[in-house]
């Protein structure tokens, strides 16, 4: 069965997340949904007000019912730089090294300051060496900071980083003709992108903000109305009356602005790329939808310019949306299903440096302490389950002696009239010393299992510990596997145990590995002690035959 995926994209306009598998490289979507974010929340593509957006997405995935807390989050600012690059062809840790001097030259700042990847477009051979051409991406740490912030406040875990731009090719592509290409342009709130691809690898990216919203702030100042009033107003507006004079022309202004961005950055690619022939303009986005954009594209850049269709590529599964619903939604459904495809595009057609190693850190501890706390639970589930058997036992032998005591007395009030049971008292005696011989070794687990908590180093937890009651010619002994968060971890544990006085006979370490799989060195070692003679619970003292 394919995994399930769910991309959030956290735009202007609303926060949206869709759940899809991949099977045989057909994409199925099983669920859908967006809640609206207030005016401002986010702005441009940045979080203005974290709270608020965090409640969004536990609001979305309630109305959504998506099962999984793990996600693929979209980002999209116009801070986001994207440049293309020729390197040798290199492991991509090396590229990436390489590429951080070409990151710099798009975001002047410092590696704490910025988070650097790439995506392959093509693998060519320059003077007998094999070389790459990349599209270098280059976004503010401060940023990704922000919206690891907001996704990790509503309660769900980021699996990967990508650029919505990236997600809306991986969704919308259409297969073309060779040396043909296509424009994909994403209309949002607060952020318009440009995206020019050609056989599903991006080619151009540029994201410059602006959009819907710009032209509804534009409408609320000049006509002093608020913001709901300035939406309707610009969806409604009519040269009819002086005020629809006034918002048609203002509209008009705002729309010349963005149509001239969006085909001047077409133009930029074809000027820099000969024998590419651009086919059609794909169009998508909430702010797609303002009445006369399309016609104004079509009309200034020469293209066929059509609606998206976020499910020509994708096949719908039980969603639970019904026709309309996804009618309503086709202008937002693409960014987050390509989120969504991510995990099965290959690697060199995806991000996968954008995760700061300092939040894949935090998770990665998250996971120990909560393995560390199943294995404590575990021990001491079962130290109470040997306390509990042990207590039986005593109570079983106290039953014992209690009623060998009663006939005991019994006996010596009658000695004189049944003096041919006299050997009775041996007998008793007997059995009390039974007693006290099977409890003369008796351990006292709890209180061997506080002492060593007590003395355990701060850099060693333990996994499992089995312990082996002393017999009568064998001494008792523990063994136990442990983990240390660095190589003197056992040292540390050998120095703290061997510290307790009349406890351990002898200690010792044996099967010392390391593994650097998490991404620090964790060391796995087993520990075997030898209790001291003394280390015994003296309840056998409780037996002794009355004087």
């Amino acid at each position: 069965m394919a995994d399930h995926h769910i991309g959030l994209d956290i735009g202007s306009f609303g926060v949206r997340a869709a759940e899809v598998t991949v099977e045989g490289g057909a994409a199925v979507l099983h669920r859908f949904a967006q809640v609206t974010l207030p005016p401002r929340a986010v702005v441009e593509g940045e979080i203005a007000d974290p709270a608020v957006v965090a409640a969004s997405i536990r609001d979305l995935w309630v109305k959504g019912g998506f099962k999984s807390n793990r996600v693929i989050v979209g980002v999209s600012t116009h801070n986001v730089k994207v440049r293309q690059a020729e390197v040798p062809d290199l492991p991509p840790d090396e590229v990436r090294a390489m590429l951080r001097y070409e990151a710099h030259d798009l975001m002047p700042a410092s590696d704490a300051d910025a988070v650097f990847d790439f995506l392959v477009q093509d693998r060519f051979e320059r003077d007998g060496s094999d070389m790459l051409r990349v599209l270098v991406v280059a976004a503010p740490r401060a940023h990704i900071d922000d919206t690891l912030a907001v996704v990790s406040a509503a309660g769900l875990i980021v699996e990967a980083v990508d650029l919505v731009p990236f997600a809306l090719v991986r969704c919308l592509a259409a297969n073309q003709e060779p040396g043909t290409g296509e424009v994909i342009v994403s209309v949002g709130a607060g952020l318009t992108s440009v995206v020019v691809q050609i056989d599903g690898v991006p080619q151009l990216v540029r994201t410059t903000a602006g959009g819907g919203s710009t032209i509804t702030d534009a409408l609320a100042d000049r006509l002093a109305v608020d913001y709901e009033q300035a939406e309707a107003i610009k969806r409604t507006a009519s040269p009819r009356t002086p005020e629809g004079q006034t918002a048609t022309a203002l509209i008009d202004e705002q729309l010349l602005a963005l149509v001239r961005e969006i085909v001047g950055s077409v133009d930029y690619f074809l000027a820099q790329t000969a024998g590419t022939e651009m086919r059609r303009l794909v169009l998508t986005g909430a702010g797609s939808l303002v009445p006369g954009l399309r016609e104004r594209i079509r009309a200034a850049s020469h293209l066929e310019v059509v609606p998206a269709d976020a499910l020509r590529n994708v096949t719908l599964g039980k969603t639970r949306l019904t026709p309309e619903q996804l009618v309503a939604a086709s202008s937002t459904l693409a960014g987050p299903i390509g989120l969504a495809m991510a995990p099965a595009t290959p690697d060199h057609l995806r991000l996968t440096g954008l995760l700061p190693g300092s939040y894949q850190q935090r998770l990665a501890a998250r996971r120990e302490l909560k393995v560390s706390v199943a294995a404590v639970a575990a021990l001491i589930l079962g130290l109470t389950g040997l306390w509990f058997q042990r207590s039986f036992q005593v109570d079983h032998a106290r039953s014992a002696a209690a009623q060998t005591s009663r006939e005991s007395h019994l006996l010596e009030a009658k000695a004189a009239a049944y003096s041919r049971y006299a050997g009775l008292e041996t007998a008793l005696t007997r059995k009390s010393t039974t007693i006290k011989t099977a409890l003369a070794r008796d351990t006292d687990a709890a209180g061997l299992l506080d002492q060593l908590t007590t003395v355990l180093p701060d850099d060693v937890w333990l996994q499992s510990m089995t312990l082996t009651m002393p017999g009568a010619k064998t001494a008792g002994t523990m063994s136990m596997s442990a983990v240390g968060s660095d190589p003197d971890a056992p040292a540390h544990w050998l120095e703290h145990l061997r510290s307790l006085p009349g406890v351990f006979a002898t200690v010792w370490v044996g099967g010392i590995a390391v593994d650097q799989s998490s991404g620090r060195p964790l060391v796995h070692f087993s520990s075997q002690v030898t209790l001291a003679p003394t280390v015994v619970s003296h309840r056998a003292d409780q037996f002794a035959m009355p004087k």
